[in-house]
């Protein structure tokens, strides 16, 4: 076999330039299925990294929880290691911020694991229980303004709902029919204060109160960014000191990592965890409940690795398929002499195998250097998917797994490519093969119309009569452009959806620009004037539309279960065994709904098409609303984000 492979690369040595030109289709090829599987991998490192520096590197979390299940957790020899939030106390800080009056102090434990995001702005973690660490969002939210070295006397205590401190509260079944032990759990959980409404003024006032434990006094000695743990809508600004000494009683939030990730979902069945999972860093390093992401991303991935194979194979095809035609006189003589086909056949293997040995290494470098260029360039670009909390530009990932793809890969398309010749070179016996009578062939004269000599002279005459002489050539050439158009269109609606798809999920409601006012509290300037700026936006020349709403925070109201449908409480409530759609009373189930307020003219417009009573439901003295009954929610059982009908009737 061995002179047949010599006889293999004396043929690419002797035709230099038809090598060379292989040899670079095979790198342009490589290089782009490598630049596919590095951008997935690199997209896939970024979103872990993003992931871990926001929200932590846990697999695992159990908040507001007792010291039972951290002993279990700590001590359980499948959980590599853990971060510790223990509770100690609020205290009432002079904030602006009616919904956040308290600072939430919690003892925090320093890890260098990065389980819990803490990022420093200024100054150092404190040491004892008489240090402090202040959030950055503490001056600019709640208008508290501290410095480092500063002395802090507090009053730290528990919240506890006093409903005496609001007349007429007992009016609210928000408020009384919720048990015990759910509000205490709201408290717990850290949600901003219940507010009442004043019988006598008609403003907002706080339905709790505090009840002091003791007084401390700290020195803070640093500031830091706002944590993710600290929810948006918690009543406390998160302040970090030395935990006290835990006992029975501490209340704990618990972050852990695993020693395999892919125990986390057993470990919390297995312990009757009730706690979350770090899903999102999970799915990106590989473990999910949910075969829906994969089934996504591996799709898009096959798609564009589909489409550069298909294009690549036309290419190295045709190069292989001239190679094997310029040497059909060898494998004539070849065969005269006792080759055998399948010998044959190994010869344009072994020249395919020959020339991706050189092409696809050098693709593969080629493939990292353009894509390690693209990253430098517009990788800083990516923040706008995240926002500024997470400060890395995407930068290029090398993964052996995601080169070893593309060498896989690219070595199959090569293959493909040279079977098809390969086949052809054991068909032609080896008389046809020296006397190549098979290669030109020609029974009668070729009469050429008039009307090509007229529009193209001599040389549409001999274009069209070598056509028709080769007519397999002219059928690859006409394959040829009509799979650089499929390819073009392809690529090209390919991308098309996924810009379609973005939109979709960043949800524009169809219009070019939004833009987000917001009013800061004791602010009676009519500049700031949400009506005013509308009409300002409506006088504005080229702006054809407008609109504008006002969105409240939210109610939690009751609902009469029969009201709404069967199989949206089977799909989407009590899955998870907590949130206020597990809360029922005496037929009534707690829901949660927004409410929108639009513009008059938005909401004609909205009566208009839905057939509805602009009198009535414009009434001042008793207005009605609209109920949008659409709603987005994640099906745990199909592990599919749906839209979901809530309530039954269309009343």
């Amino acid at each position: 076999m061995k002179i047949f492979n010599k006889v293999t690369l004396q043929s690419l040595k002797k035709n230099k330039a038809r090598t060379i030109v292989t040899i670079i289709g095979i790198m342009l090829s490589t290089a782009l299925i490598c630049a596919v599987t590095t951008s997935f991998a690199s997209a896939r490192n970024f979103a872990i990294g993003y992931y871990e520096y926001t929200e932590g590197k846990w697999h695992g979390l159990e908040q507001y929880t007792d010291k039972d299940t951290y002993d279990l957790i700590e001590g359980s020899d499948k959980v590599k290691d853990t971060g510790v939030l223990s509770y100690i106390g609020y205290a009432e800080i002079d904030s602006t911020n009616s919904y956040k009056p308290y600072l939430y102090i919690s003892g925090y434990e320093e890890d260098e694991t990065g389980i819990i995001p803490i990022h420093m702005i200024s100054g150092r973690l404190p040491e004892n229980s008489s240090e402090i660490l202040l959030p950055e969002h503490l001056s600019a939210n709640g208008e508290v303004e501290l410095h480092e070295g500063d002395k802090l006397t507090l009053e730290i205590g528990d919240r506890k709902p006093a409903p005496e401190k609001v007349k007429g509260i007992a009016d609210i079944p928000e408020y009384v029919d919720i048990p015990d032990e759910a509000f205490d759990d709201y408290i717990l959980k850290q949600d901003s204060p219940f507010l009442g409404f004043d019988d006598e003024d008609g403003d907002a006032v706080s339905a709790e109160k505090l009840i002091v434990r003791e007084t401390r006094e700290y020195t803070v000695v640093g500031f830091y960014e706002r944590p993710d743990f600290e929810d948006i809508y918690c009543a406390g600004y998160t302040a970090l000191t030395v935990p006290d000494e835990y006992t029975d009683d501490t209340m704990f939030t618990v972050y852990y990592r695993m020693n395999n990730m892919k125990d986390i979902y057993d470990f919390m069945k297995e312990n009757k965890l009730d706690g979350m999972a770090h899903s999102e860093l999970l799915m990106f390093s590989g473990v999910s409940k949910y075969k829906t992401f994969y089934s996504v991303i591996y799709g898009l991935a096959a798609v564009v690795i589909g489409l550069i194979m298909f294009g690549s194979i036309m290419l190295i095809y045709n190069a292989f398929a001239i190679s094997v035609a310029d040497r059909t006189k060898q494998f004539g003589l070849l065969s005269s002499i006792g080759a055998t086909k399948k010998q044959l056949r190994k010869m344009v293997r072994f020249e395919a195998i020959s020339l991706g040995a050189i092409g696809i290494p050098l693709g593969i470098i080629l493939g990292i250097v353009g894509m390690w260029v693209t990253f430098l360039a517009i990788g800083s670009r990516f923040s706008a998917f995240v926002g500024d909390r997470y400060p890395e530009p995407m930068r290029i990932c090398i993964s052996p797994i995601a080169i070893a793809a593309a060498c896989v890969i690219a070595f199959v398309t090569i293959m493909i490519s040279a079977w098809i010749p390969s086949i052809r070179a054991t068909r032609i016996t080896a008389v046809e093969a020296i006397r190549q009578s098979k290669d030109i062939k020609q029974k009668k004269h070729i009469k050429t119309p008039k009307i090509i000599q007229k529009l193209f002279g001599v040389s549409g005459v001999l274009a069209h009569k070598y056509f028709k002489r080769s007519k397999k050539k002219y059928r690859a050439t006409i394959i040829s452009l009509f799979l650089s158009i499929v390819l073009f269109i392809s690529a090209y609606s390919f991308t098309a959806y996924l810009v379609d798809a973005i939109k979709d999920a960043n949800n524009s409601f169809g219009m070019d620009y939004i833009l987000n006012v917001y009013e800061p509290d004791g602010v009676e300037d009519a500049s700031d004037d949400p009506l005013e700026i509308l009409h300002c936006i409506r006088n504005t020349e080229h702006i054809t539309d407008s609109a504008f709403y006002l969105r409240d925070y939210g109610f939690r109201v009751y609902t009469d279960e029969r009201d709404i449908r069967e199989d949206y409480i089977e799909k989407n409530v009590g899955q998870s065994g907590r949130g206020d759609e597990n809360i029922k009373h005496d037929g009534f189930r707690l829901s949660n709904l927004h409410f929108y307020y639009v513009d008059d003219e938005s909401f004609r417009k909205v009566l208009k098409s839905e057939g509805l009573s602009e009198s009535e439901f414009m009434n001042k003295d008793h207005p009605l609303g609209i109920l949008v009954d659409n709603t987005l929610l994640f099906n745990e059982k199909s592990g599919r984000m749906e839209r979901t009908k809530v309530f039954n009737n269309n009343d």
